[in-house]
């Protein structure tokens, strides 16, 4: 193994274990990031249950002058 492609890797592992980096906030409990966790699944299947609730009702043209006057 090549020693320069060593110690490259080893100043990557470096960086990411900086203690100058800002600590990262975290979930107080586990019930909170149960709710964090469903209301993301709820909100991603509205985002992409919208266009096809819209477009399987005929409500494209609403969708285009809503964002129109937005």
């Amino acid at each position: 193994m090549n020693s320069k492609i060593g110690k490259q890797e080893s100043h990557i592992f470096d960086f990411l274990n900086n203690s100058r980096m800002a600590p990262r906030g975290g979930f107080s409990s586990r019930i909170g990031f149960i709710a964090a966790a469903a209301g993301s699944a709820v909100g991603l299947g509205n985002i992409w249950g919208f266009p096809y609730e819209v477009g399987e009702g005929g409500g494209a043209a609403f969708v285009v002058i809503y964002l129109f006057f937005c």
